[in-house]
């Protein structure tokens, strides 16, 4: 619930909005919780995010006039020098891995706050991989426009007047290269989510997409005919998989759903299967949690801060493979549910609470309500 009586004006300022994943969640989360507040954003899916844009809640900025994603290059040489931070602002955090370059422009330390989502990982690409992904002469431009980024996300960060990541993985990898962060959980947003008998369906929520691990998950699946799969959301990999596994009459693709109709599908859920790749913080293993399900997850990244603890469910270890999924799956699937596995999944999932968000956000725009 937003804050009243505050006059003050919050800019939340995003890359893009080109899927309903975790970080655009939680600048939306952010733009209902604190008045007066607006997301701006260079690029967004007006089919994905319709009621969003039409709701005003989020201001589509258009750096590109096509329906296609803008480049890397786009977005940086946007944030640099095409973005101007509107002067009525008051506070301002901005997320995203290009949004940052918009502190340049910042004139103020104060009330300035960064938050990183993820790391970005193409910094520490090795020289041979570029060159492999791009070939000889688009891999040198890649390798100077990496080095380049680098360069310039340090020193932009300079401009800020704190800077938070989202887990102890992610603030690993930023101190290596030099950017200082604070590990502040993303807010779960556990209303609704509930422990009900399950329907006998296992869930995945993770974006369709390779990076996810989706191809294990579908072969486990696709072997194990005798448990039910649904997967709540879309990508990339969606036509590609209903096409590949249309054969399998136990998986069902059930397509992107707003957050308030994905919680009865956690609620009814016999487990969540969430086992991607370099997971930065995973907030669908929270929500699992919150609503007293097992979660089927992977010993990386992330998951480490969320699933570190065997109640949470079963925990795979690298590197994963259908065999060991399979396993997992048919472990959760004849293991009795007990209460007390229940109530730590609910008492864990707290510690991620929404209302921690919230308050570490307010402490650092000093002692005025927003």
């Amino acid at each position: 619930m937003a804050d009243k009586g505050s006059s003050m004006k919050t800019i939340i300022l995003y890359d893009h909005f080109i899927a309903k994943g975790g970080a655009e969640n939680v600048s939306l989360q952010l733009a209902r919780h604190l008045s007066n507040s607006e997301i701006q954003t260079a690029y967004s899916d007006e089919t994905l995010f319709s009621v969003e844009i039409a709701n005003k809640e989020l201001l589509n900025l258009n750096i590109k006039k096509n329906f296609e994603v803008p480049s890397s290059a786009r977005l940086l040489w946007y944030f640099l020098f095409g973005y101007e931070p509107p002067k009525d602002s008051d506070n301002f955090i901005v997320s995203g891995l290009f949004a940052p370059l918009a502190l340049f422009k910042r004139k103020s330390l104060e009330r300035t706050i960064v938050y990183f989502h993820m790391f970005p990982s193409f910094i520490n690409w090795p020289l041979k991989k570029v060159m492999r992904k791009y070939g000889f002469f688009r891999g040198f431009v890649n390798r100077i426009f990496i080095v380049l980024y680098s360069l310039l996300l340090k020193r932009a960060i300079k401009h800020s007047g704190s800077v938070f990541c989202n887990s102890k993985c992610t603030q690993a990898l930023f101190a290596e290269i030099g950017i200082d962060c604070e590990v502040l959980y993303p807010p779960v947003v556990t209303k609704g989510l509930k422990c009900m008998p399950t329907k006998g369906y296992f869930l995945s929520t993770a974006r369709i997409e390779h990076s996810k691990r989706i191809d294990i998950v579908l072969s486990a699946f696709e072997q194990l005919p005798q448990y039910q799969l649904k997967l709540v959301g879309g990508g990339s990999a969606e036509h590609e998989m209903r096409i590949k596994y249309s054969h399998c009459k136990n998986i069902e693709f059930i397509g992107w759903k707003h957050a308030e109709d994905v919680v009865s599908f956690y609620n009814n859920c016999t487990a969540l299967v969430f086992i991607p790749e370099n997971e930065a913080f995973g907030i669908a293993a929270v929500e699992a949690m919150a609503a007293g399900k097992a979660v089927i997850g992977v010993r990386e990244a992330g998951l480490i801060d969320t699933l570190n603890d065997p109640r949470c469910g079963e925990i795979l270890p690298l590197p994963v493979t259908i065999d060991m999924l399979k396993n997992a799956i048919e472990t959760v699937a004849l293991k009795t549910i007990t209460q007390s596995d229940i109530d730590f999944r609910i008492e864990h999932a707290n510690q991620f609470s929404e209302d921690i968000f919230y308050s570490v956000i307010k402490a650092n725009f000093s002692t005025n309500n927003v």
